[in-house]
């Protein structure tokens, strides 16, 4: 009786002991599986942020060549028009209306301005920084030369044809000149593109 108490015991032991180790084997297959599916997101998702911050270097360093490449581009292009307009220039000869055409101004700068009130020995470039300044709150933009044309009528003040040194400077001003409306010293001037012939007020 005893024998087969101890024959019992110890075969159930030996279960107990195969289960253990059947159970051993199956936790650390799963924690291995487990570790191995983190780790792999782990690495995906940090082979993602670079593959990401790698196509945006790639992106940002293409953008700049191609920039480079477009202004290079329009300097040789702007070279080679220059030398092409000199040898233009050598081949035909140099007449009055050639020679008026290459001082005449460059009417892209200059604005008209009409109903600017006119004073005995004024400075017109004061008189139009100073609407600039006060009237449309552009300090930081002054005109290079101003000058005020002979009036046909006494009952109205001669135009102004005032010129800026960039063309940035003379687009703000015309995205900014409706506002002089609301000025009550300036609400009656109004500035147009100088397109018309530099002759009398019209």
């Amino acid at each position: 009786m005893f024998d087969k108490l101890s024959s019992d015991v110890h075969m159930m032991y030996m279960g107990l002991n195969e289960r253990f180790d059947q159970f051993e084997k199956t936790l650390e297959s799963r924690i291995t599986n487990k570790v191995s599916q983190i780790l792999d997101k782990r690495v995906n998702s940090e082979l993602e942020k670079i593959k990401r911050g790698v196509d945006q270097k790639l992106d940002t360093k293409f953008e700049q060549f191609a920039y480079t490449v477009k202004s290079d581009l329009a300097d040789d292009l702007a070279a080679i028009r220059g030398q092409t307009d000199s040898l233009s220039t050598m081949r035909h000869p140099v007449t009055i209306s050639n020679v008026s055409q290459q001082i005449a101004p460059d009417r892209s700068l200059s604005v008209v301005i009409r109903n600017l009130p006119e004073t005995a020995s004024e400075s017109t470039s004061a008189k139009v920084n100073a609407m600039l300044k006060d009237g449309l709150k552009l300090s930081n933009i002054t005109v290079s030369k101003a000058e005020r044309k002979k009036s046909r009528t006494e009952s109205r003040p001669g135009v102004v044809i005032a010129t800026f040194k960039c063309k940035e400077d003379k687009q703000t001003v015309m995205n900014a000149k409706s506002d002089l409306r609301h000025i009550n010293q300036y609400s009656k001037i109004f500035i147009n593109h100088d397109l018309a012939p530099r002759t009398a007020d019209k």
